[in-house]
């Protein structure tokens, strides 16, 4: 039986999907650094930098993206990689990113729908996610994007299977979350090579936006792993075909 925190945390996320779709439905897209980004009900709507991650990641690689959500950091992975591979649980965030990649041109990504690593195969040399940060699950698949208890521990449990010797595993998570996290690593077998802050300024509107979608207080980094902690410290890329943040 559910304990009362339980019961209320699954309340409060099942009004807060709807409070989303609902502005979603409102707002029907974002404005990524100039370029229009449609954001479905369903989906997460990106307004916490989050294509930042990608400057954290070596250019011309193979990369696999676990959650791609909308469409937003696969869009600049693709970029700047050789080849992306987009998955996500929520039927709905393939559709958004299939079509975010086909109005901006996009034609290196594959993107299919897997439940964390269950459908993927194949070898990379880095593996992306923004996992959902709160330990909570539902049972419908797009309503995951913000609540799971499966996907982090997954990415740390899972990824070495598909990681080239000394592959990275890239997240963003909150500047809290930093412990767990290297107890993850440790029992995955990934070492912790570099963080890096993910928020950068915003303008009014996407300021207003964040206060909406009451995405504020959690102050993501993006924390860079690596499998068997062979590598040297990776920094900013600057190689983002003429993208700036």
């Amino acid at each position: 039986m559910s304990s009362i925190p339980e019961a209320f945390m699954s309340g409060f996320f099942r009004g807060y999907y709807r409070y989303t779709a609902f502005l979603n439905r409102l707002v029907r897209t974002a404005d990524i650094n100039g370029r229009p980004f449609r954001v479905l009900p369903s989906v997460c709507k990106p307004l916490g930098n989050e294509q930042v991650i990608v400057d954290y990641i070596p250019s011309g690689k193979n990369v696999l993206e676990v959650g791609c959500g909308s469409g937003i950091i696969t869009l600049y992975a693709a970029m700047k990689s050789k080849h992306v591979t987009a998955v996500d649980v929520s039927p709905d965030a393939i559709e958004n990113t299939r079509a975010n990649l086909a109005a901006q041109g996009i034609e290196n990504v594959t993107v299919f729908a897997s439940d964390c690593f269950e459908s993927v195969s194949g070898e990379y040399e880095v593996v992306i996610s923004n996992p959902p940060w709160m330990d909570l699950e539902l049972d419908d698949p797009n309503r995951q994007w913000a609540s799971s208890t499966k996907l982090i521990p997954s990415l740390f449990r899972d990824s070495g299977r598909f990681l080239v010797d000394g592959g990275l595993l890239a997240i963003t998570c909150p500047a809290a979350a930093k412990q767990k996290l290297l107890e993850l690593a440790q029992q995955g077998g990934f070492s912790l090579v570099s963080t890096h802050p993910r928020e950068k300024r915003k303008d009014l509107r996407v300021r207003l936006l964040t206060l909406l979608y009451l995405q504020v207080g959690f102050h993501p980094l993006v924390y860079v792993f690596q499998k068997d902690g062979t590598a040297a410290v990776v920094g900013p890329d600057q190689q983002h075909s003429g993208t700036t943040h």
